[in-house]
């Protein structure tokens, strides 16, 4: 997608809020490529009370953002509106709140990754 500056600056607030990668093509134009966020961005956006889990409403939001990044299981969640279902699911021990790990979303830690010696991790 190219955009011009101008249209640049009308859509800057609605760019924000979507993570991108922007690289300047010419002095007139930037090119907006949107990445797709990890399950642990998308678990931490929905975590808007910011306790650490999710609760029935934040895990809605989750499930449409993971559905939008392109996980299948969301998908369906989402197309079929079963969210109490999908919530129920996840909720392994059944204290009405989904945590990072019962959702799936815990982030890497640098022992979670396979590095050779000298590799170093990509920033996120």
């Amino acid at each position: 997608m190219r955009i011009s500056t101008s249209t640049f600056a009308f859509l800057f607030p609605i760019i924000l809020a979507v993570p991108v990668a922007v690289s300047a093509q010419d002095s007139d134009m930037i090119e907006v490529t949107p990445t797709v966020p990890t399950a642990a961005e998308s678990f931490a956006a929905a975590d808007l009370d910011q306790s650490g889990t999710l609760n029935g409403d934040e895990f809605v939001s989750y499930a449409v953002m993971r559905a939008d990044a392109g996980d299948e299981d969301f998908k369906v969640t989402v197309s079929s509106g079963d969210y109490d279902g999908a919530f129920t699911a996840k909720d392994a021990d059944a204290d009405n709140e989904i945590s990072a790990a019962e959702a799936g979303a815990e982030a890497a830690t640098d022992s979670d990754v396979d590095m050779e010696d000298g590799d170093t991790p990509e920033p996120m």
